[in-house]
């Protein structure tokens, strides 16, 4: 790997897992504090959906590059933020942080079915499922906090 690309990984990684801290605070002011409970929660959940959706935007943006029939990643772009969207619409809140840490499992498949050429690197990978598990772990933490 160039010098380049090892630090794009770098910065890549760091934001990533910075990409965390919304999750983090909200499961800490959940635990921790009774004036800022609700709001949270529900920043919890519009986070998770925020964060579905931009996985998402990776498939369309990806398929807009590439000079081949690309529908199957159109539609896997916006199935998620969907699903999402619904959830958060319709599903009370317990079930509402497991839909939410479903999509993102779902999410991960997908990545891992439609990310199979050459562009993507290995460690995009390695990193995309370490941070998939965190935030479904904190999802299910979220959960026993709230019920």
């Amino acid at each position: 790997m160039n010098d380049k690309n090892n630090n794009n990984s770098k910065i890549a990684l760091y934001l990533g897992y910075l990409g965390l801290a919304p999750f983090v605070l909200s499961l800490l002011l959940v635990n921790f504090t009774v004036d800022f409970q609700d709001a949270s929660t529900r920043g919890f959940t519009l986070y998770s959906a925020i964060i579905i959706s931009f996985m998402s935007g990776i498939h369309w943006g990806i398929a807009l590059l590439k000079n081949q029939d690309c529908h199957i990643r159109f539609i896997a772009s916006i199935m998620p933020p969907i699903l999402a969207w619904a959830a958060v619409l319709f599903f009370p809140l317990p079930f509402l942080l497991g839909a939410l840490g479903l999509v993102h499992l779902a999410e991960l498949k997908i990545d891992r079915v439609l990310f199979g050429y050459p562009e993507i690197q290995t460690w995009y990978f390695r990193m995309r499922f370490r941070l998939t598990s965190l935030v479904i772990v904190l999802h299910l933490i979220m959960i026993f906090s709230v019920t």
